[in-house]
């Protein structure tokens, strides 16, 4: 094997079974986790860190890794990723290499093997199935002491949830994947809540709404597992805008940590950080400030109201719902940026014209473009629907004539994470010139 034909076989199953599914059904019609479950618990530890929510996922359990790192060798999975598939496994903040994932997925490749040989037509093992194992298993041998893994979009029908774990963390839940998840959002808070199970330790909830935050007790109730939330048990204090990111103080029960900074942008990751810190603290015990201040400055995750460029002002986010305007839109406000030009990369299936139509009143224009990966579906039609809506766009064939059809504005760039190494390549490329 070499990397491509290593990462090709964790979606082979997937793109064998393509065709027999049907795009609009739930995942509970389509996925089996089942499948996988023995040989993720045969592989697992004793000291599995979970984590869901709808957005915020990968950046929390990023913050619980630099913190538990401090006292620990961890592990961590997180999706997606924006350039190479060994950004999805690191130990101790460092990616697997390409060699070590090429033989990672040698060994686990014939119990994988043994679980697709035979499948009825339209039955896969989930590409997020076999990611889990080989991090596992990789773990395993990094001799690791915490393993932080991310879920997918869900949790009841992911193969993540397959692993046994002490610990989950429940970042705030909202509206998203109706198509896969259910269409309201008791039931998109109901799926993700199978997170919480019987024998956890505790689970940490970010806020969350009074709808949300209901289905959650019932479930932890039921499972007789210890909730620990935000506002009352943790919370962030003060945030304030810096050109470099936020600072904030966070409050863990009686324990406070001051001015603490992550470079990174929005009210919620102060709270993302509150939520990792809340379960660092409990694990490791009363942490000095200036290794929490050290660790959280540290922090690198791109496409996340990423500051590509301060001359002219462009910034980058994977955003791709309504919901998630709200940050960007109040990130533009504290950082005196009006008027921008947004372009926009959203595939047409998800939440385009929520986002366009939510950042309209804010921007001066509004562009909308297609990322070079195929594997997600964009169309001039796109612009056809929005003016349906009342939003005047225009249509541009990439990101780099995208660019400079605003060269020297103020720029947003908004998009699935397709757009993220595109969007990173072009300016780090144009400053390197």
């Amino acid at each position: 094997m070499d990397r491509n034909t290593a990462e090709a076989f964790v979606y082979r199953s997937y793109l064998e079974a393509q065709p027999h599914l049907s795009y609009e059904g739930p995942d509970s019609g389509k996925r089996h986790p089942e499948l996988t479950r023995s040989l993720l618990q045969s592989m697992a530890t004793d000291k599995q860190i979970l984590v869901t929510g709808s957005k915020g996922k990968g950046s929390t359990a990023l913050m619980l890794s630099q913190l538990l790192q401090t006292a620990c060798r961890v592990g961590l999975m997180t999706s997606p990723h924006i350039q190479s598939i060994c950004e999805r496994f690191r130990v101790d903040g460092k990616q697997i290499s390409d060699r070590d994932f090429v033989e990672q997925m040698e060994q686990i490749a014939p119990n994988i093997q043994q679980l697709m040989d035979h499948l009825p037509r339209g039955w896969y093992v989930s590409p997020i199935g076999i990611q889990a194992a080989l991090a596992l298993h990789y773990f395993k041998q990094c001799q690791t002491d915490y393993n932080i893994i991310e879920c997918g979009k869900g949790v009841r029908y992911d193969d993540v949830n397959n692993i046994p774990r002490r610990y989950a963390v429940i970042n705030t839940i909202f509206l998203e994947h109706t198509r896969e998840l259910g269409a309201t959002l008791t039931d998109i808070a109901a799926d993700k809540a199978c997170i919480i199970t019987r024998g956890e330790e505790a689970v940490y909830v970010a806020s969350q709404t009074d709808e949300v935050m209901s289905v959650i007790r019932n479930r932890a109730a039921a499972e007789g597992v210890a909730l620990k939330c935000y506002g009352d048990d943790f919370e962030a204090l003060n945030p304030v805008y810096t050109p470099s990111g936020m600072q904030f103080d966070v409050r863990v029960g009686t324990s406070y940590y001051c001015q603490l900074q992550v470079p990174l942008f929005g009210i919620h990751m102060a709270r993302n950080a509150a939520l990792a810190l809340a379960l660092a603290h409990d694990l490791l015990g009363e942490m000095d400030e200036v290794v929490v201040r050290r660790q959280l400055s540290a922090v690198v995750w791109p496409g996340r109201l990423e500051v590509l460029s301060r001359q002219p002002f462009v910034m980058l986010d994977a955003c791709v719902n309504r919901e998630s305007t709200e940050a960007v839109k109040e990130t533009l406000k504290q950082l005196g940026m009006e008027k921008p030009a947004l372009i926009v990369c959203i595939p047409q299936d998800k939440d385009y014209v929520g986002v366009v139509k939510a950042m309209a009143s804010d921007v001066a224009d509004v562009i909308l473009t297609q990322a070079e990966n195929r594997h997600y579906v964009f169309s001039p039609q796109q612009c056809e629907m929005l003016a349906r809506e009342g939003v005047k766009v225009r249509w541009m064939s990439s990101l780099a004539e995208s660019v400079a059809a605003v060269a020297g504005r103020p720029i947003v760039i908004l998009g699935t994470t397709a757009i993220v190494p595109e969007a990173r390549s072009l300016f780090i490329a144009s400053r390197n010139n």
